[in-house]
């Protein structure tokens, strides 16, 4: 899985280098799983109320896909396959976490509710227009993380010795159902 995880990444961030003006497929996709709340209603974060968001993001059926819980300044996300990008990711993003001139793999401690801390790849980078980093997992495939997923957990992020995501959802399954619904191709 590590070999693999390094080939995707590394294909994946090429795809980053792209020039500055340009947004990569990924960028395409990680804002279009971010863009599903309205910030307009609150644009103080801290304030917000926390919440489950589906984003369907592609014109085509059952790609672009993603669930994002925002909760103040945090969010996970749940991100299917897109148009162009087949492979699917868990993403966190919180104020905690900087943002960096250059995408990076690197190495985190991921913990979750009743897991013991696990040291895991993932790749730090910066989406254009979002005011923090952004931490990105791999997902072997979207179905078996939505299969996996609780109703109410906690997700807990280490970056550099330093906690950097903290964060509690609930409702879950009624976002997964969802999630799963568009990945089957349901209009949403």
């Amino acid at each position: 899985m590590a070999k693999y995880y390094n080939v995707v990444l590394g294909a994946i961030l090429a795809g980053l280098a792209v020039g500055a003006a340009a947004q990569s497929p990924l960028e395409k996709q990680l804002a279009g799983a971010l863009g599903a709340r309205n910030d307009k209603l609150d644009p103080d974060k801290t304030k917000r109320k926390p919440e489950w968001k589906l984003a369907h993001y592609s014109k085509t059926p059952r790609k672009g896909c993603a669930i994002t819980y925002y909760a103040g300044e945090q969010a996970v996300s749940y991100i299917g396959p897109s148009d162009n990008i087949n492979e699917a990711f868990v993403s966190v993003t919180s104020a905690a976490i900087p943002n960096i001139a250059k995408p990076n793999i690197i190495k985190v401690t991921l913990a979750a509710d009743g897991e013991p801390d696990r040291i895991v790849p993932a790749t730090h980078l910066s989406i254009a227009g979002l005011d923090q980093g952004l931490i990105l997992f791999l997902l072997p495939n979207i179905e078996s993380a939505l299969e996996t997923m609780q109703d109410v957990a906690g997700v807990r992020v280490v970056l550099d010795k330093k906690p950097v995501f903290n964060l509690r959802w609930e409702g879950g399954h009624a976002a997964r159902d969802k999630m799963r619904a568009c990945l089957a191709g349901a209009a949403i």
